[in-house]
């Protein structure tokens, strides 16, 4: 009887010994719960809190209550507050209802995690089998079309682990962003700009419980990854790539102008040239056709041609600089044996320069650059109780409108400009009053700012200019250039239309919308404040080209004919 006895205490003590305990797994840290997991209803409730700051988060616990700072898909932080044995809880001081109420357990708040998950910008996962909580940091993906290409931008609330690679037959490549989640079963983001097609996201799988991000690609492309702030942003610049030279094909000269000699060309003479009292004509004579690349330093105000092609043969009289109000000095450099001619120009004040050149000769018009002498009116759109668009997600118009106007003004104050603003704050104008400022001070433009929004989400994206009046349709076209350079979102065009704001205006108007707010990747991008400043900036380079047309204030690097070719212009 006593052997019975003996062999099921055995048993059951193998049995306990042997009991699986419950594992927590925070940003891929795991760790062995002493008291197990608490199911309830659809949640799972957890001992959390210390490992929060594995998501981005902080917790502070004060009695029964605990206070969450925890990070928000567009980088930005939301306040959290919950209390042991209450459903009722707040998010940014919006009340909500919890489905299951946390509770204390020997000391440790318990929290139920599938429902704070989305709240704290995670995801969570349970495996019944294994009885293993995962709670993984929200990845975020947007893009950005580039000059020589497009830049991936993924965000995390953690420092990202990652590994890459390149795939072909069809062209792709991945990233696999380890102990991440997607909050999602997949997500597709269609691009078409080259070199990418398409961006996929998915759950990889695997041990790491990694997202994949594929980019599926038009052609072969070059991939290079930069991580950043504090390893918490990891930008993938993808540029399409250059073909192979076929070993069986003729070598071609180098690009130039049609008939270009290859010998050196002789840099023969100058001649300046005051154009009334704000230019002055720069002409450089040589025997051929010439290659200049253009570089201006505004911090030392020195202008400088390069002359690829070019012997310096100038004579020294050549240099000497007459009477005039822009340029100090000019000196040359390079020999008449080696090609490489630079011609140095020490400007008196911070000038801007077109340039052209044809058979035989470049030709400079340098002036001064400057918008101090202009009144211009910033209208942020909307305001008060007119938030504008909204986004699912809650980000009002209103608010990002004003933030670029007054990044705007900021920037024209420091170029000298006058600068009237219909709002500085959250206050609700009436559309009669906003172009009354500027019609009453006699304003040079009036720029309005708003963003867009469609019926139908993630439809539509990126940035269009409007106008009213036919005066208004030469400053409507250079702002949108600019716009569209600053923002690197898809070119919507300049279009006419009847908005009271720049239809009443007696200046040259213009409504910007910045993009679209009901769009995931364009939210997500104004929602920073890089492309706020990056908006802010253009509109400042939009004001800037007008002026040059109007008031014959330069700006850098435009030519006189854009007929002619041009090497370089920086």
């Amino acid at each position: 009887m006593s052997s019975r006895l003996l062999i099921c205490w055995l048993i059951g003590l193998c049995c306990i010994v042997g009991a699986t305990a419950d594992t927590l797994v925070v940003a891929g840290r795991a760790q062995t719960l002493v008291a197990p997991l608490i199911t309830e209803g659809n949640d799972i409730l957890a001992p959390v809190a210390p490992s929060l700051r594995l998501l981005g988060a902080r917790a502070t616990t004060n009695g029964n209550t605990i206070t969450i700072q925890a990070p928000t898909a567009a980088g930005g932080r939301r306040e959290v507050r919950l209390t042991a044995g209450a459903r009722e809880a707040t998010n940014d001081g919006r009340r909500f209802t919890l489905p299951v109420a946390p509770r204390e357990v020997d000391g440790n708040l318990y929290l139920p995690t599938r429902a704070l998950a989305p709240i704290l910008n995670a995801e969570a996962r349970y495996d019944a089998e294994t009885r293993t909580l995962t709670l993984s940091p929200l990845v975020t993906v947007a893009y950005e079309a580039r000059e020589d290409g497009v830049a991936v931008l993924v965000r995390c609330a953690a420092p990202l682990q990652y590994t890459s690679g390149q795939l072909q037959d069809p062209d792709r490549c991945y990233l696999d962003f380890k102990h991440t989640g997607l909050g999602m079963a997949e997500q597709q983001m269609a691009v078409e700009t080259d070199p990418v097609q398409r961006l996929r996201l998915s759950h990889g799988g695997g041990p790491d419980g990694a997202v994949r991000l594929v980019v599926d690609l038009t052609g072969p492309a070059t991939m290079n990854t930069a991580v950043s702030d504090g390893g918490r942003l990891a930008t993938v610049t993808l540029a399409p790539k250059a073909p192979e030279p076929d070993p069986a094909a003729p070598t071609l000269p180098a690009p130039g102008l049609p008939g270009a000699p290859a010998a050196p060309v002789k840099l023969l003479g100058l001649s300046l040239v005051p154009q009334g009292v704000q230019q002055v004509e720069l002409t450089v004579e040589t025997d051929g056709a010439p290659l200049v690349e253009c570089a201006y330093d505004s911090g030392t105000r020195l202008l400088t041609l390069t002359f690829p092609n070019s012997l310096n043969t100038l004579p020294a009289e050549a240099l000497a600089v007459k009477a005039n109000a822009i340029v100090a000095k000019m000196e040359a450099t390079g020999s008449a044996e080696t090609p490489g001619a630079k011609l140095l120009i020490a400007l008196k004040a911070d000038s801007g320069y077109l340039i052209d050149r044809d058979a035989t000769r470049v030709r400079l018009l340098i002036g001064s650059f400057s918008i101090a002498d202009m009144t211009i009116v910033l209208d942020a759109g909307h305001g008060g109780h007119d938030s504008g668009a909204i986004s699912p997600n809650g980000t009002r118009e209103k608010d990002i409108n004003l933030d670029v106007i007054l990044r705007t003004e900021k920037l024209l104050k420091a170029a000298g400009a006058k600068v009237i603003l219909t709002r500085r704050d959250d206050t609700f104008i009436q559309l009669q009053q906003r172009p009354v400022p500027g019609n009453s001070n006699r304003a040079d433009l009036f720029i309005s700012v708003h963003c867009n929004s469609t019926p139908k989400r993630n439809s539509t994206t990126g940035t269009e200019t409007y106008y009213k009046t036919p005066r208004s349709a030469q400053f409507a076209a250079m702002m949108h250039a600019e716009m569209v350079k600053a923002l690197r979102l898809k070119n919507n065009g300049v279009r006419v239309a009847n908005f009271l704001v720049i239809r009443e205006s007696t200046m040259p108007s213009v409504l910007l919308e910045l993009g679209y707010l009901n769009h995931s990747r364009d939210e997500a991008l104004l929602l920073t404040p890089e492309f706020r400043q990056r908006a802010a900036q253009g509109i400042v380079e939009g004001i800037r080209r007008y002026a040059a047309t109007k008031s014959w204030k330069l700006r850098r690097g435009e030519r006189f004919d854009d007929d002619v070719a041009v090497a370089s212009a920086n």
